[in-house]
This record gives structure tokens, C-alpha cells and sequence, in this order.
């Protein structure tokens, strides 16, 4: 009774039968490599409120993320959205049903915590994956209530996605020597980068990437430094092939964004 922390955690226990997916929030902020917090973060950074965090997202130190993760083949997706919850036009319920299509499970549970906020979005989500013909079959399971614990495959995504990405805009803002703000335009992309180099790169006790448990194959692609100046070949036939006629360029100048 004075001591006990509560019933052992089997480490062992067999897993789901059907894949889960975990969504969460998380927020990008002014302030340089400790910029980015997870939503228990927020009152320790001094966002206690409602009313300061929509007042530190409309002086632009403030960007919201939607975070989305496969407990059993360990993918994970992040996409800067515009507000928390179920927007109108329904777009990060959207970014979140195509990554869980991307997965190309047939069977899914989809998991969050009891925030209101998240719960109006995972049902926007569900609804949008019921209308897919291949699907049999999409639930949704909630934690027990202050039991945040119980969604901790999802914490650990939010986790490791900051984590890398903090090593990336540090590095990218070394080669430029400028300091990159959370609300640039470039901060989408890299984020979206950061889940890309976890799925495609970081191996398992298995051996296997995040990417070869769902494609079945390593992802051989070559992959460049974020924000290099490259040069890209144009395509060998459409709209864009000789833009400047049979003796113009085959190949332009662009920057690589992921």
C-alpha cells in the first residue's frame, strides 16, 4: 500500500491480432533545438491555458502536428495541421486516413487518449476509412480514463520523431547559418522528412525496417541531405519534357525537401 507502483507490465505478452494505430498531438515551438513538445510538455513550457496557446499560435510561436503510428510495424507519420480536432474541410482527418491506408491493413483498431479534441478527430477518421471497399474491418479503442500509459506505443513515436527532427533543423540551420522559425514554410516538409527517414532507415531487433514490414523490400531509393541544391532530371515524356524545345535543358536546378 505505501510502495506499490501497480500490476507488473509483461514485456512477453502477446501482441494484438489486429494492428493498431495510434494517433496523438504534438507541438512545434519558438525556441530552437528544445522547440518541440508533446502535449504533456505544454504547461511546464508555460502554455497552462487555452487562452495562451491560442495566443502563442497566432503570434506564430506556436504550430500544431498530428501525429500518427503503427504499434506493430512500428511506421509513423507526422503532418502540421491547422487547428486540434475535427476541422471543417475534415483535412487532417484525411492525412490520417491515408497514411492508415499507406499501412494497407484490412483490420485496424485506432487508439487514442480521451482529449475531446482527439477523440472528434479519430471519429472523423474512422468515418472516412469506412467508406474504403478493401477494408473489413476499423474500431477504436480508448485508455482508461488518466491513464495515459495505456497509449505509450504512440508516446514513444512522438519521442523519436522530435528527436530526429531537432538533429535535422540543427544541422540544416548550420549549413545556412540562419535560424529557421517553426511557422516557415520549409517546417512541413521536414517534418514529413523525419517520419520518412524512421520508416525507410532505422532497423529493428528483427532486422527489418518500418518500411520492409509493410512493402516486403527495403526502400532502395537513394536519399539526399535535406535542403541540398540538386539537380533533377526532367521527365522523358508529358507536358514537361523539353519545356525549351528538343535543344533545351534535360535537367534543372531545385532543392530537395524529402
Amino acid at each position: 500500500m505505501g510502495r506499490g507502483l501497480g500490476q507488473q507490465h509483461k514485456s512477453k505478452a502477446p501482441g494484438s491480432t489486429i494492428p493498431r494505430v495510434g494517433i496523438d498531438y504534438f507541438y512545434l515551438t519558438k525556441g530552437g533545438a528544445k522547440g518541440i513538445l508533446a502535449r504533456n510538455e505544454l504547461s511546464e513550457a508555460g502554455f497552462d491555458s487555452s487562452d495562451k496557446i491560442h495566443d502563442a499560435r497566432d503570434k506564430g510561436e506556436l504550430v500544431k502536428c498530428l501525429l500518427v503510428r503503427c504499434w506493430e510495424t512500428k511506421n509513423v507519420f507526422a503532418h502540421v495541421i491547422p487547428v486540434k480536432g475535427a476541422d471543417e474541410e475534415g483535412y487532417a482527418a484525411k492525412l490520417g486516413a491515408a497514411d492508415m491506408r499507406w499501412l494497407g491493413h484490412t483490420r485496424l483498431i485506432v487508439k487514442c487518449d480521451n482529449e475531446a479534441s482527439l477523440v472528434a478527430l479519430k471519429d472523423q477518421i474512422l468515418n472516412e476509412l469506412k467508406m474504403d471497399k478493401d477494408l473489413e474491418q476499423a474500431s477504436d479503442e480508448n485508455p482508461a480514463r488518466y491513464e495515459s500509459q495505456s497509449n505509450g506505443g504512440t508516446e514513444v513515436g512522438v519521442r523519436n520523431v522530435r528527436g530526429l527532427m531537432r538533429t535535422l533543423k540543427l544541422c540544416l540551420e548550420s549549413r545556412i547559418g540562419k535560424y529557421i522559425p517553426v511557422t516557415h514554410a520549409i517546417i512541413p516538409w521536414l517534418l514529413e522528412h523525419t517520419c520518412l527517414l524512421i520508416n525507410a532507415r532505422v532497423k529493428g531487433p528483427d532486422g527489418l525496417t518500418p518500411w520492409s514490414r509493410v512493402r516486403g523490400r527495403a526502400f532502395n531509393q537513394r536519399l539526399l541531405c535535406f535542403g541540398e541544391k540538386i539537380l533533377y532530371k526532367l521527365p522523358s515524356k508529358g507536358p514537361m519534357h523539353d519545356p525549351d524545345g528538343n535543344i533545351g535543358t534535360r535537367w534543372l536546378e531545385a532543392v530537395f525537401l524529402g
